[in-house]
Order: C-alpha cells, then structure tokens, then sequence
C-alpha cells in the first residue's frame, strides 16, 4: 500500500507518520518511510549547485525549478512503482499534491510541471493533517529557522487548500490534530490503514 502525509508544516504530519511506520514495524509489516525530497538529497544538492550563476528574474527561475522538482518527483513515482512488490506499506511525507499546493499558494503557475505531476503514481491513501493557524504558528515559532513560506499569510492558504483537497478527494482523509489530539489521531489513521 502507498500512502502520502501532506499538510502544511506544523501540522504534526512527520510526527504521526514516524508513529504509523513503528507501529506497522512492530505488527511485522515490511515498511519503508521516506521525504522525497529533501535539502540533504543528491537531488537537491546538484540542483543548489546549477543555480548558482543562473541570472534570471525570481518567478521564472521558480517556474523552471518548479519543472525540475516535478520531474524528480515522476523518477520517484517510478521508483515506488517498483518498491510496491517488495514492501508492504510504502510511506511518503509530502508527494506531488504538496508541490502543486504550495505552488499555487506562491502563484507559481506551471502547466507542464502541473502535467507531469498528475503523471505520478496516486497513493493508495493521503492523510491531510490539519491544525488550526494559531497553533500550527506557535508549533512553528519553537522552531530554530523559520522559511518564509510559513508566514501565517502564506499559512493560512496552504491550510485552506489542503483542506480543500481533502473534501474532494475520494482517495485523501482529512486527519485533525490539534493539541492534544495526537493519540486520536494516530488511532484514526492506523484504522484507515486496516491492521
């Protein structure tokens, strides 16, 4: 089975997604859980390194990084594909719908990049997380850095978009975990899943 976590950061969705890849460990499931992408990857390293001397105007070196990422993604996708005869539960944390998500909170707009995002394997299941704003701000501030596209203008869209998401996809649950909530939601998603 694949399954993606989306939200916006603060949320709370790394965290549930850790937990449901111990407990699906601990019932003897084979499990693999990883981020795509990450700024630690060989991905995001080579592309740090093209950028560098690119003298472009901001939204269009966005737009063709936005292509890249989205092409990097469809490999994964690919790779997944793969991964499903020899693991039982295939975990992301963020996937294609992330990226078009942000992208349109950004005003990004990228029809080709959109193209070969829709070109991707669909999970199986997303789980959206959701919190309220004041709280995903206040998990946000105990952070160290802060990227500004989790200003709370910026926050507020990302939350409503996934939201939006998650009431109009048949495939993609609305999880709420607002403080305190935690074990509940955990409990939810470990019964979505079916073991």
């Amino acid at each position: 089975m694949f399954i993606a976590f989306a939200g916006s950061d603060g949320t709370g969705k790394s965290s549930l997604l850790n937990e449901l890849e111990k407990y699906l460990k601990e019932c003897g499931f084979k499990v693999t859980a990883f981020k795509p992408i990450t700024n630690e990857s060989s991905f995001a390293k080579r592309l740090e390194e093209v950028k560098k001397g690119f003298n472009a105007s901001s939204n269009e070196t966005n737009t063709r990084i936005r292509s890249l990422i989205a092409f990097e993604t469809y490999k994964i996708s690919k790779d997944i594909e793969k991964m499903k005869e020899e693991y039982d539960f295939i975990i992301v944390d963020r996937w294609a719908i992330c990226q078009k998500i942000y992208a349109a909170v950004w005003q990004n707009n990228d029809v080709f990049a959109d193209h070969i995002l829709d070109c991707c394997l669909e999970p199986d299941i997303t789980f959206v997380i959701h919190a309220n704003l004041d709280e995903v701000d206040r998990r946000l501030s105990k952070r160290e850095f802060r990227d500004p596209i989790e200003s709370n203008y910026a926050l507020k869209r990302v939350i409503r978009n996934y939201k939006k998401y998650a009431e109009n996809q048949s495939n993609a649950v609305l999880i709420h975990n607002h403080d305190g909530e935690f074990t509940e939601a955990l409990k939810k998603i470990i019964k979505i899943v079916g073991v």
